[in-house]
């Protein structure tokens, strides 16, 4: 697939492990909505999800966060490492793509 242009895009959920993941080789990994909740919530789910961003970096992949529909989700996908998100919410009022 990929000597023919196409890029591989997973959607990672909670509890896939970065390892597992980036044997896979995906050129983009979009962490679901779910780990950005719990991360906003959480202290502990925050590290947690700080550290699979880096891990999953650090394989090669572009890291997105699913689930943006407010100012503090683009203020922590920044805060987290992560390269974009997806969701409900931009700047000026138009509605990006959801994951």
């Amino acid at each position: 697939m990929r000597s023919r242009g196409f890029r591989l895009s997973l959607l990672a959920h909670d509890g896939d492990a970065p390892a597992a993941l980036t044997a896979l080789r995906p050129e983009v990994v979009k962490i679901d909505r779910v780990q950005l909740a719990r991360a906003e919530a959480e202290r502990d789910a925050y590290l947690r999800l700080a550290e699979r961003i880096r891990a999953l970096k650090a394989g090669g992949a572009e890291v997105l966060l699913c689930g943006v529909d407010a100012a503090q989700g683009v203020r922590l996908t920044a805060a987290l490492g992560a390269d974009g998100w997806q969701g409900a919410w931009s700047e000026r009022g138009a509605l990006a793509q959801a994951c």
